[in-house]
């Protein structure tokens, strides 16, 4: 009687389990695309010893994340965005982290040396003319897809990078 019973509920459990996954689809939803098609200026841009910032060699896709030393939510995402920056570095995509801090390399520089796993990412600061400004950036933490200099699209808000939100994004940018 005993083995009957186990035999209908290994049954139960082979009928009801899937026999394969297809993968879910990747839900953009929380990707903006009302900025698509948006120039992307580089040149305003500074690193953190003062040189300008080229486009030129970042490869076809770049990630730009916007965020700043004072923001608690651009904090709490940071391992999550810096396990995302080295996935995609070993896929030739470069992710630059753009700092929206008023005083520019003057703030950023004791964060870094606060948070020395942060020099492994692509730092810069934003100069005399503010590329969140040009995009229109008004929170951060905001992600910018950058397809050959044009924006392809935008998450605003904090992103959980080591999970479906570094899908998503990974997703884009093979398009």
């Amino acid at each position: 009687m005993m083995r009957i019973a186990i035999s209908g509920f290994l049954a139960v459990l082979l009928v009801a389990a899937p026999v394969s996954r297809a993968a879910a689809p990747v839900d953009l939803s929380e990707w903006h695309a009302e900025y698509t098609g948006t120039a992307i200026d580089y040149s305003e841009l500074l690193t953190l010893d003062g040189h300008s910032v080229d486009r030129d060699g970042m490869g076809q896709s770049v990630v730009v994340h916007f965020w700043a030393t004072w923001c608690k939510p651009c904090i709490k995402e940071m391992p999550t965005m810096l396990a995302l920056t080295r996935r995609l570095a070993s896929q030739g995509i470069t992710v630059l982290w753009v700092s929206m801090d008023r005083g520019g390399a003057t703030d950023v520089t004791p964060f870094l040396d606060k948070n020395p796993e942060l020099a492994k990412a692509m730092v810069v600061v934003e100069g005399k003319t503010p590329l969140s400004k040009k995009l229109a950036i008004r929170i951060v933490p905001t992600t910018i897809i950058d397809r050959n200099g044009k924006e392809v699209r935008r998450l605003i808000g904090s992103g959980e990078w080591d999970g479906d939100q570094g899908v998503e994004l990974a997703e884009l940018l093979k398009r």
